[in-house]
C-alpha cells in the first residue's frame, strides 16, 4: 500500500512531517487536531487526509475560508497528487508527499538442513541443548550445546563449550552433529512475534583503583551471588562496564548501548601493544569458562565481529580516586 506524509509549508521551507496511516490526519485551529494551525482564517475542524484504496484523499469539513487545490475550492472529497499543496484559508498550504519506504520486516528462523524443518527465533538470545530450559531441546548430549545471540545488524553468533564464531544468514554450521543454517525472511506481512531481549539480573560494582588493582564485583541477587574478578578478567570487566556506563548516561538504545571496540579492549588490559585479536579471544573464552563455574550465565558477554559488550541490569563504575 502506498504511503504519504503531510507537512506544513512554512516560508523557509517545509516543516516536519506526519505520517498519513490508516487514521486521517485532521488539520484546523483547534488543539484536537493532528496539525493544529494558529492561523484565524483556519476554521477549528478544516479538513483532513485520508487513504482511500492507492491515493490520498482531502476533505473540507464545512470550513468557512475553504480549503483550496489548484486554485479551486474543494465541494467534495478529491484525490491529492504527490507534492502537490492544499491551501487553508487565506495563506496555509499543507503539501502531500511520498513517504520513505521502510525495510520490511525480518524474521530469523534456525533450520535443519538435512529435514529443513524450521523453528523461530523470538528473540535475542536462542540456546540449543538437552536441557529443558532450552529453546530448542536435543534428545540427547550437552545440556547447553550452543548458545546463539542474535545482532541489530543480523549476524549471528554462535557459542559452544569450546568455540565461538561469527555466522550470516544462510551459512552452513554444525551443533551436536546436527547440520544448521539460519535463515532470515523479509516479507511485507510477517507473523507478529512477541520479541523480547535477553534480560540479566547480574550487576556489576567496577572500579580501576581497587585494593590490587582495577576489579570487577559481579553478583546476581536472584540467586545470592557474589565474586570478584582482578587480573586481567577483572580488567575485561571493568571495561565493558565503563563504556556500559557511559552509553546509558549519553541516553544510547538497548541495541546500541555498551559496544566496545576489540582494540579498545585489548589497549586497556595490554597497554600501548594491544597484543593480537587471539590474546583477546583465549581471555574472554578463559572468562566465560569461569562465569560458568562460578554460576552466572556466560553469554551476558557479547560478541560481534569487530567488538564486546556485556549484558547488566546495574552497572556502577567507581571514578579513579
Amino acid at each position: 500500500m502506498a504511503t504519504f506524509e503531510v507537512r506544513v509549508r512554512h516560508a523557509t521551507g517545509p516543516g516536519p512531517a506526519v505520517r498519513l496511516q490508516q487514521s486521517p490526519v485532521r488539520v484546523g485551529r483547534g488543539p484536537a487536531n493532528d496539525i493544529v494551525i494558529d492561523d484565524d482564517t483556519v476554521s477549528w475542524h478544516h479538513a483532513e487526509f485520508y487513504i482511500e484504496g492507492s491515493s490520498a484523499m482531502v476533505r473540507d469539513l464545512g470550513s468557512r475560508n475553504g480549503t483550496w487545490l489548484g486554485g479551486e475550492r474543494l465541494r467534495q472529497p478529491i484525490p491529492v497528487p504527490v507534492d502537490a499543496a492544499v491551501r487553508f484559508g487565506a495563506r496555509v498550504e499543507v503539501v502531500l508527499t511520498a513517504a520513505p519506504s521502510t525495510p520490511a520486516p525480518v524474521v530469523m528462523h534456525l533450520e535443519d538442513t538435512a529435514t529443513h524443518v524450521r523453528w523461530l527465533i523470538r528473540g535475542e538470545r536462542f540456546t540449543i541443548g538437552s536441557d529443558p530450559s532450552c529453546d530448542l531441546r536435543l534428545a540427547e548430549g550437552p545440556a547447553r550445546a550452543a548458545t546463539l545471540s542474535v545482532t541489530g545488524e543480523n549476524e549471528i553468533c554462535v557459542g559452544t563449550d569450546d568455540a565461538e564464531f561469527i555466522v550470516a544468514p544462510g551459512t552452513p554450521f554444525s551443533v551436536a552433529g546436527h547440520p544448521l543454517r539460519v535463515v532470515a525472511t523479509s516479507a511485507e506481512q510477517a507473523p507478529t512475534v512477541e520479541f523480547s531481549h535477553a534480560a540479566y539480573p547480574y550487576e556489576c560494582d567496577a572500579a580501576q583503583d581497587g585494593p590490587t588493582g582495577p576489579q570487577a564485583r559481579l553478583t546476581d541477587p536472584t540467586r545470592g551471588l557474589d565474586v570478584l574478578y582482578t587480573g586481567n578478567r577483572g580488567v575485561l570487566l571493568l571495561s565493558l562496564a565503563q563504556q556500559l556506563q557511559k552509553d546509558r548516561e549519553q541516553g544510547r538504545t538497548d541495541s546500541e548501548e555498551g559496544w566496545i571496540s576489540d582494540a579498545d579492549v585489548a589497549s586497556a588490559i595490554w597497554g600501548a601493544s594491544g597484543r593480537d585479536a587471539n590474546n583477546l579471544h583465549v581471555l574472554v573464552y578463559r572468562l566465560r569458562k569461569q562465569l560458568q563455574l562460578d554460576g552466572f550465565d556466560p553469554w551476558f558477554i557479547e560478541k560481534r565481529h569487530w567488538g564486546l559488550r556485556a549484558r547488566l541490569r546495574v552497572v556502577r563504575c567507581a571514578e579513579r580516586a
